[in-house]
């Protein structure tokens, strides 16, 4: 029984014939799964505080770095008043955890912002001169396949999710002031593992093995953070749940409630849709494969067979189907590049296997479309455009990007599936990617403030000049001799230009005056205003 003291606010949910009780007690939170077996109760607990401090356990995060490297240290990016409050309130807090404090470290990575789904702001430190003279650990993490075999024959799942899991592992001492980061409210480290690290994840792994040693492959596997149990029966599950939160509780690892997910009969886990009925691939990554465009070139051929060689399971006859691409990858083809042969040839095998592929993935299309809605756009609507889609443009990871990019206009409507078109977008000219997207990578967009003070996330203008931070230099361009005689052609100016997030001068590029009059006017005048000593207009 619970006494009263301890269920300050309880939620009962039904599971079957049994009881799900989540309890928030006064004093100590802890989790409670209660279910009626041969008359009996058995109360599973485990503890859900929100993780603080700095736990001693028996793994902690090293860093260790090549002997006479350079110590990296980058500079204070510049930030908006919001950003500035976002950072000066997540400094308070991680210091008020016990897990960052002031540092006299030579290191000093950078640190930026990136919007969450929500509308708040994430801080994320750039750590890639650290990791580029850290000395790489060989921990291996599972094999995703491997993992998903072992749940096969289960009908009842539980999917666990540990809260802030990196920072609930400690860094050794000697290493801390090596993840020192600048901001403009002075230099701090971190005593607690942060994100970004390129050995982290190899630390998490260890720790997670470490715990769950015994039940690895029984009836847990463990991914990172990403801990699913499975069982045959609820009793089992019960038992399974027993265990698991009892180890985490005494290793004192907190658990994010917002993200567990208990006693399911089908769940989401690596990808993939686990149920008692088997395996499938996760419906976004079905649209992924069903949206690509045709390759036209190796590279392109290369990526398409890896994103679709993950999910050859699914695929039946998929060496088959997929070799006249793979002979296109090879150094020596059947045919002599350059040949009319080798077009006509590889022209027909590219469009053959490509077809066939998507051909022999109609039922996962068919079970795609059928959680898709009908798309409701129209030429002249102004829409956001997935960031994904439009390669690494600003230069740095794709995880730290905006999640879109625009608005930008609708020029034209492609297709006419029923699950949603393809749209031509007037994307600016200096993003060298095909303008056309699947409803899917699309959404709508309405006037909003939720970045009033944040000018990389502006709705841009049409021009882009958002995107383009500023003109470096100009210069004439050559101008060849003509063959007759008659009039010289008239010399033309070219500009080099530099692009926002872009740190490195190798990539700047250059652009005539006629391209950057289309899509950055507004750029081209103020330079021209600055050259000839005139102040900007009122």
């Amino acid at each position: 029984m619970l006494d009263d003291e301890s269920s300050l606010m309880w939620h009962i949910k039904p599971w079957w014939n049994r009881i799900l009780l989540l309890v928030v007690p006064r004093q100590r939170p802890v989790i409670i799964i209660a279910h009626q077996v041969a008359g009996e109760k058995s109360v599973v607990g485990g503890s859900i505080y929100e993780p603080t401090g700095v736990v001693e356990r028996e793994v902690v995060h090293a860093r260790e770095v090549v002997p006479g490297s350079k110590v990296p240290r980058g500079r204070i990016y510049r930030m908006s008043p919001v950003e500035l409050d976002e950072l000066r309130r997540q400094l308070k807090e991680l210091t008020e955890k016990g897990w960052i404090r002031p540092s006299n470290s030579p290191y000093g990575a950078p640190v930026l912002f990136v919007p969450k789904k929500g509308g708040t702001l994430r801080m994320c430190i750039d750590h890639k001169g650290l990791n580029a003279i850290t000395i790489k650990n060989g921990e291996p993490r599972p094999r995703i396949d491997d993992l998903l075999d072992r749940v096969q024959g289960c009908r009842y799942f539980t999917k666990i999710d540990l809260k802030s899991g990196y920072h609930q592992i400690a860094i050794r001492p000697e290493d801390q002031h090596k993840t020192a980061f600048q901001t403009r409210y002075g230099l701090y480290e971190f005593v607690v593992m942060p994100f970004g690290l390129c050995n982290a994840p190899g630390t998490f792994q260890h720790a997670m093995n470490m715990i769950f040693h015994d039940y690895l492959d029984k009836f847990i596997v463990v991914y990172l953070d990403d801990i699913l149990l499975f069982s045959r029966t609820v009793e089992e599950h019960a038992e399974h749940l027993k265990t698991v939160l009892g180890l985490l509780r005494q290793h004192q690892y907190k658990v994010n409630l917002e993200k567990r997910e208990f006693g399911r009969t089908k769940i989401l886990y690596l990808g993939h849709e686990i149920s008692a009925d088997g395996l499938r691939p996760d419906d976004a990554k079905v649209a992924s494969i069903r949206d690509w465009p045709r390759p036209q070139t190796v590279t392109e051929v290369r990526s398409f067979l890896g994103m679709t060689g993950y999910y050859r399971p699914f695929v039946k006859n998929y060496s088959t189907i997929a070799s006249p691409l793979i002979d296109l990858t090879q150094r020596q083809p059947t045919a002599a590049p350059g040949s009319i042969d080798f077009v006509v040839k590889y022209e027909q095998m590219l469009q053959q296997a490509v077809e066939h592929i998507r051909k022999s993935q109609d039922a996962m299309i068919a079970s795609e479309n059928k959680h898709r809605r009908p798309s409701n756009f129209q030429v002249g609507d102004r829409v956001w455009v997935k960031s994904s889609e439009l390669g690494q443009e600003m230069g740095i990871s794709r995880k730290l990007m905006p999640q879109y990019f625009g608005p930008w206009e609708i020029l034209d409507i492609v297709g006419d599936q029923p699950d949603g078109p393809s749209y031509v977008i007037r994307i600016p000219a200096h993003l060298r990617t095909y303008p056309v997207f699947h409803a899917s990578k699309l959404a709508p967009f309405a006037a909003t403030e939720q970045f009033p003070s944040r000018r990389s996330m502006l709705p841009p203008t049409m021009d882009g000049e958002v995107d383009i931070d500023q003109i470096v230099e100009h210069q004439m361009m050559p101008v060849p001799r003509p063959s007759r005689t008659g009039r010289p052609p008239k010399p033309r100016m070219q500009y080099r230009v530099s692009f926002r997030h872009h740190l490195d001068p190798k990539e700047d590029r250059w652009f005539t005056r006629e391209e950057l009059m289309r899509t950055a006017p507004q750029v081209i005048a103020g330079y021209e205003r600055e050259r000839k000593g005139k102040m900007p207009a009122e």
